[in-house]
């Protein structure tokens, strides 16, 4: 089905983008991380082509694939940083070979370096789910256990077994 817009000297016929599997996707940020940030890993999770998901994202998000992806990497990089993960711990979970190369896109996006970048002292940002598991030292830790630690940590209250909780 087309549409066509009437201006004053001509007409323009706007088609509306096609159907496509990658419409029913609503979980990108977990794929985009089990893809480890990659365009191509994310295709082949998605089960389409490179190109197909370049012009899928183009059309629907607006934006050129890698800079889309950019920016939710950084964004689930500035929740971690918020959360209290340094920034060596949220450099490597956002899947980043150099921190160098991390510092300089976030302070490009942000305006500050992520060494800057804090939450509130002994506060589990809202942002960050509960459920959200993230992998520090090897070990996966639920963001409601990570802000426990850091609140009892800082509070300078002793942990209780913690342990049994990761």
């Amino acid at each position: 089905m087309t549409h066509q817009h009437r201006s004053e000297n001509a007409t323009q016929t706007v088609t509306p983008p096609m159907k496509s599997q990658l419409d029913s996707i609503t979980n990108w940020e977990q794929r985009l991380d089990a893809a480890r940030f990659s365009g191509r890993h994310l295709a082949d999770a998605c089960g389409v082509c490179d190109r197909q998901l370049r012009r899928w994202v183009q059309s629907r998000k607006g934006l050129p694939l890698q800079q889309w992806m950019r920016q939710l990497r950084l964004e689930k990089a500035r929740l971690l940083l918020e959360a209290g993960f340094s920034v060596k711990e949220a450099a490597a979970a956002t899947y980043y070979q150099h921190r160098s190369q991390f510092s300089r896109e976030f302070e490009k996006r942000y305006g500050v370096p992520p060494s800057q970048w804090t939450a509130p002292l002994g506060k589990c940002p809202p942002q960050l789910p509960e459920s959200a598991t993230v992998t520090t030292k090897s070990v996966p830790v639920t963001a409601a256990i990570w802000c426990s630690l850091k609140s009892n940590a800082i509070n300078g209250s002793a942990p209780q077994n913690n342990r049994a909780n990761l």
